[in-house]
């Protein structure tokens, strides 16, 4: 208690959480862990970040964007020349999904054949919720991914709205796995890295898979979506 005490003394003073944890023998994850919801003022935030001590909430944000665009550019640049196998990746995009989802010590059931309109099963102590995996395509600041699936035959668009309880989207560049709704989607959905300040935006952070959140509990902090009329993406077939 005492050295979380003098941890909070110094945050108050004005140091970043690299110089705390160099007086005290201590990691910065440690020191952030005690001192995250002091805030300081603006004048000190700035000359923190002007010595390089610690970055402003608006230069992290700029610096993760670099970070994912650079990831992107990566990846497209590993594409070229290569053949591309969509059945490949979603298998891959499952792949990792299963594995994020045993990790946070899930029962992950997998249906046997590929007939179903979903990939995955999860048991949550009886609630039996079916998760069709997708991959997402980044764009800058915001991913996107589809929630209908294409009949190559008849060129219908199908949703998954009463076969399918949510989407467990993997994004590659960032690695990470979101858990979105099934019901009331439109043919797309578009989910934010970063706030581009706009009414009603989705940010991903809210749909960003936690160990100990149930699948259903999806959007975090957002009250459970009420669907009003249609849905822009029909099931169109019988």
């Amino acid at each position: 208690m005492k050295e979380r005490e003098q941890a909070r003394r110094r945050r108050r003073q004005g140091c970043s959480f690299k110089e705390i944890a160099r007086e005290m023998g201590r990691s910065p994850g440690t020191i952030h862990r005690w001192t995250s919801d002091i805030v300081l003022p603006e004048s000190v935030r700035q000359e923190l970040a002007a010595r390089g001590g610690e970055k402003t909430a608006k230069q992290r944000r700029a610096s993760k964007a670099e970070r994912v665009n650079a990831v992107a550019l990566e990846s497209q640049t590993a594409d070229k020349g290569s053949n591309y196998n969509p059945k490949g990746v979603g298998e891959k995009s499952e792949a990792q999904v299963i594995a994020r989802l045993l990790a946070a010590d899930m029962a992950v059931l997998n249906p046997f054949g590929d007939n179903q309109r979903y990939d995955l099963v999860v048991d949550e102590e009886g609630d039996f919720i079916r998760v069709q995996c997708k991959t997402a395509r980044l764009h800058g600041d915001y991913f996107e991914f589809a929630t209908c699936s294409n009949n190559w035959n008849t060129k219908k668009k199908r949703g998954y709205e009463g076969e399918a309880d949510v989407f467990a989207v993997y994004l590659r560049e960032t690695r990470g796995v979101y858990i979105v709704p099934v019901s009331g989607q439109s043919r797309s959905m578009r989910l934010r890295l970063a706030s581009s300040g706009r009414k009603g935006e989705k940010m991903a952070r809210d749909y960003e898979f936690l160990r100990g959140i149930s699948l259903r509990d999806y959007p975090r902090d957002l009250p459970p979506m009420k669907v009003r009329g249609k849905t822009g993406c029909r099931n169109t077939e019988p």
